[in-house]
């Protein structure tokens, strides 16, 4: 059963990063003569983006950051490089660097959010496709030999997320009374969250691909309110 949950929570973000991927490459192609003025959208349509990120805050505080496995299709793109890799992971510590990184970024973006709208509104469509091109390949070398790095130990919408996964209502546990401490769901960890000597996961930087749970052989891994380890 946790093998099937996995596939279709692969299936479902496969899709999503082929139709926005899709969608992002023939809006900004230089084929396409669909204009686009960013400014006079964010104005018009600014209740679409207040409310997507009100629902990624929500399934934040619900579930963690499952976003970054299911709809991020930069976190996707790194899950499919990571499916070519044969690098098996192991557990990192917590880079603090992402916080700096995360207000650096947040600072950025809410002292100067209009200005950087209206320079995206003079970005020609070719500048858009190559930065995000590059932009792709380097986290497609980091992913292939370092696997979701960039989702835990830079990416600042991430690292706010991986913040409010600590309060998450869902969270992942490691069943001490099931586990046979294999470390197969630590070797198959794509954010090196999971430390199976001592049968733990890190939530904060776990991005909910659910990967442990097809992994393990006991179905020791739980997503669930209650942690399995504390109940009487």
């Amino acid at each position: 059963m946790e093998n099937i949950i996995y596939r279709i929570r692969l299936i479902i973000s496969i899709c999503f990063f082929v139709i926005l991927t899709g969608g992002l490459i023939f809006l900004f192609s230089p084929l396409s003569t669909i204009n686009i003025d960013f400014i006079r959208f964010m104005h018009n349509h600014c209740w679409i983006i207040v409310a997507f990120l009100f629902l990624i805050l929500l399934s934040g505080i619900l579930f963690g950051r499952i976003s970054c496995s299911l709809i991020c299709p930069f976190g996707i793109f790194q899950e499919i490089i990571t499916l070519f890799s044969d690098n098996l992971n192991e557990k990192r510590t917590n880079f603090p660097v992402k916080y700096i990184v995360a207000v650096i970024f947040w600072g950025i973006i809410f002292t100067f959010g209009i200005k950087f709208i209206e320079y995206l509104g003079g970005v020609t469509k070719l500048s858009f496709l190559i930065a995000i091109t590059i932009f792709l390949i380097v986290i497609g070398i980091l992913a292939f030999f370092k696997h979701r790095i960039f989702c835990t130990d830079i990416c600042p919408c991430g690292t706010i997320i991986g913040l409010i996964s600590k309060i998450s209502l869902f969270k992942l546990y490691i069943d001490k009374n099931e586990c046979l401490s294999c470390g197969m769901c630590e070797r198959g960890c794509p954010s090196s969250c999971i430390d199976s000597f001592n049968e733990e996961i890190e939530n904060e930087t776990c991005v909910r691909c659910l990967k442990c749970l097809a992994n393990c052989p006991k179905n020791a891994i739980k997503f669930s309110i209650k942690n399995p380890n504390t109940e009487s």
